[in-house]
């Protein structure tokens, strides 16, 4: 009985770890929708390493007591570790953060470039075909001044 509590305990503190490196996550990419995706990453991890040790150690049986003692070591590293962390994970965060717009500000001048050639090419291929057009009116407007406005459509060879 006691080393099942203890396994469970452990787990706890494992729990918390766990949450640790998401917060550290969390501090790199803040946000509500990272907030989110990462409190579900938590829970989609603890689920089913808590059915796991429920189903090793108990046979599957549910019993509150070991919920418990997982949530008092995860409460203890909270309390304990996770705020000693806290200095150095935002230290860290802060850094790697701008690293990250550093290199996405480099990523969006090569694309601004990309775009300017990209629309400089399209922008003179639209201009060669206008004056294709232009010169090709021009033609039809020669053709026109020469037959003088005289329909010759009643005059058709078979």
């Amino acid at each position: 009985m006691t080393d099942n509590l203890g396994a469970f305990f452990i787990s706890g503190i494992l729990f918390g770890v766990v949450y640790d490196i998401l917060r550290f996550f969390r501090l790199i990419f803040p946000g509500k929708r990272a907030v989110f995706v990462l409190d579900l990453l938590f829970f989609f991890i603890i689920s089913p390493v808590m059915f796991l040790l429920l189903l090793s150690y108990n046979n599957g049986q549910v019993r509150a007591f070991y919920f418990t003692v997982a949530f008092f070591g995860f409460i203890i590293y909270i309390l304990t570790i996770y705020r000693l962390t806290g200095v150095f994970e935002r230290g860290i965060a802060a850094f790697i953060r701008k690293i990250i717009k550093k290199c996405l500000k480099s990523f969006k001048k090569v694309l601004q470039k990309i775009k300017k050639v990209y629309y400089n090419m399209l922008a003179l291929s639209r201009s060669a075909l206008h004056l294709k057009k232009k010169s090709k009116n021009k033609k039809s407007k020669k053709k026109e001044a020469v037959n003088d406005g005289e329909d010759f459509s009643e005059f058709k060879t078979e």
